[in-house]
């Protein structure tokens, strides 16, 4: 095996081996990436699956490896990392509160402030609806205005609400659709700047 795939990595060896050794076994191995070395030095990912070959009688004969070519999925899988990684970067730099919610306003992604005004870590919000990511004055201001982003209409408003501290805040917010009028609107992006001072 390690000849065929050229594998020299102990990690890939291990996982062909695991499988090779759960189908001998009868037991459903998941499928697993492979990162090779082609002859040229470039590099290719394959998601790889093992399946047992057996006699009419049960045996088991060999283990078949079946691979597929997803270095190109692998590529765009890493971009989109790094680019998420970058808007992190960019956005956590900002006072304002950012979020995108999908379609089902479900967060799909926070920024540090948002974080911080709900106190919560970014792993903990992310996947939680759009009430555990705001307070409930903040939702019950902003959904009614969330629903028509929903169908493409940009809103922009204030609210007005009460401090910790007894004094009236005012925040600006801006729920921008994720979608153009030719197409489905996948989610809504959500910035809310406290402009009190203002």
């Amino acid at each position: 095996i390690k000849a065929a795939l050229g594998l020299d990595c102990p990690a890939m060896q291990d996982a062909v081996l695991l499988a090779v050794e759960s189908v001998q076994q009868d037991l459903l191995p998941p499928s697993f990436e492979l990162k090779l070395t082609r002859v040229d030095g470039s590099h290719m990912a394959l998601l790889a699956g093992a399946s047992a070959v057996r006699s009419p009688a049960g045996e088991f004969l060999a283990c078949a490896l079946a691979l597929t070519d997803i270095t190109e999925r692998a590529r765009q899988m890493g971009e989109l990392l790094d680019s998420t990684e970058r808007m992190r970067s960019i956005t956590d730099r900002t006072t304002a509160r950012q979020a995108y919610f999908d379609a089902d306003l479900t967060c799909r992604f926070v920024n540090r402030a948002l974080c911080a005004h709900v106190g919560a870590r970014r792993e903990i919000l992310l996947g939680r609806s759009f009430e555990d990511c705001f307070d409930s004055d903040e939702v019950r201001e902003m959904l009614p205005r969330v629903m028509p982003a929903l169908s493409g209409d940009k809103q922009t408003f204030l609210i007005e609400k009460q401090a910790q501290d007894g004094f009236t805040q005012y925040l600006e917010c801006r729920v921008l659709p994720d979608g153009g009028p030719e197409e489905a609107v996948r989610g809504v992006f959500i910035e809310i700047e406290d402009v009190t001072e203002r």
